[in-house]
C-alpha cells in the first residue's frame, strides 16, 4: 500500500472517531447540565456552555488522536 493511500485511511478513521466523540461531548456536555439542573430544581442556566466550549471541542480533539492511533495500528497489522 502506497503511503497517499496508507495516509488518507489512517485520517478518514481519524476524522470519523473525532465526529463521533465530539458530537457525543456535546450532546452529554450540552444536555446534561439542563437535565442536572431540571431534576434538582437549580436556575443555573450556564451548564449548557459546557458542551459548546469544553466537552465538544475536547472530545473532538481527543477522538482524533484516539482515531489516528487506532487507524495506524489497524493499517500496520494487515
Amino acid at each position: 500500500m502506497g503511503p497517499l493511500k496508507r495516509f488518507a485511511k489512517i485520517l478518514k478513521t481519524a476524522l470519523y472517531k473525532a465526529f463521533l466523540f465530539g458530537s457525543v461531548g456535546f450532546v452529554v456536555g450540552f444536555f446534561g447540565p439542563m437535565l442536572i439542573a431540571m431534576l434538582v430544581g437549580s436556575d443555573a442556566n450556564l451548564g449548557p456552555l459546557w458542551g459548546i466550549f469544553i466537552l465538544g471541542p475536547g472530545g473532538v480533539i481527543c477522538g482524533f488522536f484516539v482515531g489516528a492511533f487506532g487507524g495506524d495500528k489497524r493499517i500496520r497489522k494487515k
